[in-house]
């Protein structure tokens, strides 16, 4: 298997990226595997710009020599192209972060005739969601473009992101513009994780999913540290969602399942999280943020002035840019780098606001918050795809409470 160092930033940070045959599907394999005997044709799915013939999403929480966390996802899915109604079905992007390892990727187009064009590492492109971002955004992401598309033309992408870090839930994106004959979920967790009282949860938003198949991986050169237990769901025959205008969200009409470890209790799953972003709320005991909440507040009469003056300042001084993309997701950064930049997102200008709060001495916390209806839809799912904003929570010596 030969590999292949992508460096980006500098050379700072690089992708593994191989060529490998674990997602190497061909056409024969997708159709074995899909249950399909004839591929159908633009009669079958005369409203439709292409069908999605068998597609496979695999999350695999595993430890490793020093057992500590990780997640392996694997993405396999093929589109038998019809015409440009699935144009924006040609082209992928693999979103990827500063944590993230890229393997086992292999894409192709079969033309009509039979032949078919391979994609190589070369054909991986970085590109950035919004490039304004690249200085400050985790995001490190891939693109590809599939070469010789022509209608009846199958499409295949396979691929594997390594990702460091503990895990905060995935979604399962059952309806698309697309309609899908095959898709499979599965979702694997060691079993040491059963022997420790941890658990997973799931719930399907807008219809009603079936419990999910189990499998035990019981290979005799499993060692107990890499046995697992293996959780599945198939569906097969999934119409296009047709959006219409002015129609709601995705989230709040699609059908999709969200899953994550479970937790006892919001507050145990708010101690985890606080636990990987609370450094970045003590920079207030630097001298330079002192003398910055010095400054912003110089003169003022009043802890209430002192809390308008910080939040005008994080309103008038730094543009918002949001970054929701792997680690940048979750975990927020540093006060000087968001100083210094001008810029960030929810949870940097959190991290801003709290600390030079707390340089003068007011009570300030970070408060995650859901702001859109998928986050509303099941707060008994105890998950932090629940939240999608981050605002800060002010308690002020006069009993006030204000959320910035």
């Amino acid at each position: 298997m030969s590999f292949l160092k992508l460096i980006l930033l500098g050379g700072l940070l690089f992708f593994l990226l191989s060529c490998g045959s674990r997602n190497k599907l061909s056409v024969e394999d997708v159709m074995k595997e899909a249950n399909i005997s004839v591929l159908p044709t633009q009669d079958d799915f005369p409203n439709d710009g292409g069908v999605i013939l068998y597609e496979k999403f695999n999350d695999r929480l595993y430890l490793d020599s020093d057992y500590n966390v990780r997640v392996e996802e694997t993405v396999q899915r093929a589109i038998l192209y019809f015409n440009d109604k699935a144009e924006n079905w040609t082209d992928h992007v693999i979103y990827l972060d500063d944590q993230s390892f890229l393997s086992n990727f292999t894409a192709y187009t079969k033309k009509p005739n039979g032949e078919i064009v391979y994609l190589s590492e070369k054909d991986l492109h970085p590109t950035h969601i919004n490039e304004d971002l690249q200085q400050v955004s985790h995001e490190k992401s891939l693109r590809f473009i599939f070469p010789a598309v022509e209608p009846g033309a199958i499409l295949y992408y396979g691929y594997t992101i390594d990702r460091k870090g503990f895990f905060f839930g995935d979604y399962w994106f059952v309806e698309s513009s697309l309609p899908k004959i095959y898709t499979k979920f599965v979702f694997e967790i060691p079993k040491l994780f059963f022997h420790y009282g941890y658990n997973w949860n799931y719930s399907a938003f807008n219809f009603v999913l079936d419990e999910p198949k189990t499998l035990e991986n019981i290979l005799t050169e499993k060692s107990e540290k890499d046995a697992s237990l293996i959780f599945y769901w198939e569906l097969r025959e999934i119409p296009a969602l047709k959006r219409e205008p002015f129609s709601p969200p995705y989230y709040d009409v699609a059908k999709y399942v969200s899953v994550d470890l479970k937790y006892k209790n919001w507050n145990e799953l708010a101690k985890i999280y606080y636990r990987l972003i609370k450094d970045y709320f003590n920079a207030y005991k630097l001298p330079e943020v002192k003398s910055l909440s010095e400054k912003i507040c110089q003169n003022a009469k009043s802890t209430e002035e002192k809390i308008k003056r910080i939040f005008e300042y994080a309103q008038t001084e730094f543009r918002y840019l949001a970054f929701d993309i792997g680690e940048s997701g979750i975990i927020p950064h540093a006060f000087s780098e968001i100083v210094k930049n001008k810029y960030g997102d929810c949870k940097d200008m959190t991290v801003l606001q709290v600390n030079l709060l707390r340089a003068q001495g007011i009570k300030a916390y970070p408060a995650l918050v859901p702001t859109k209806a998928r986050t509303l839809a099941k707060p008994s799912f105890i998950s932090l795809k629940n939240f999608d904003h981050m605002l800060v929570y002010v308690q002020a010596d006069s009993g006030k409470k204000y959320w910035l």
